[in-house]
């Protein structure tokens, strides 16, 4: 029973990070909507260097589903730099939630 209380704060806790982080990113655009051209995305590189490691680290968390990323067709992932930043500031909490978001977001 603690066990599963346990998991269930755990998963509320990756849910709200995973929306706060959202809910920046569509303040962001509300605030700007007059900037039609969307911010490139980041390589693993780039997170690696605000993680402090290197890019097949970065990789990694990503294959495991504990960084958010972009998912550009079958084999090609980015970063959008403004959600990792604070995801970072929330404390890097891994999620098995994050949505890997196509390529149909890139225009």
């Amino acid at each position: 029973m603690n066990q599963a209380i346990l998991e269930i704060a755990e998963e509320i806790a990756r849910l709200s990070i995973q929306f706060n982080a959202l809910q920046s990113r569509l303040a962001a655009i509300a605030i700007d909507q007059s900037v039609k051209e969307q911010k490139p995305l980041v390589s693993a590189e780039r997170v690696g260097e605000l993680l402090g490691c290197d890019a097949q680290s970065v990789y990694r968390l990503a294959k495991e589903r504990a960084i958010p990323f972009v998912r550009l067709g079958t084999r090609t992932i980015k970063f959008d730099e403004d959600i990792i930043v604070e995801w970072i500031r929330l404390g890097g909490t891994k999620s098995n939630n994050f949505i890997a978001i196509t390529s149909e977001r890139i225009s």
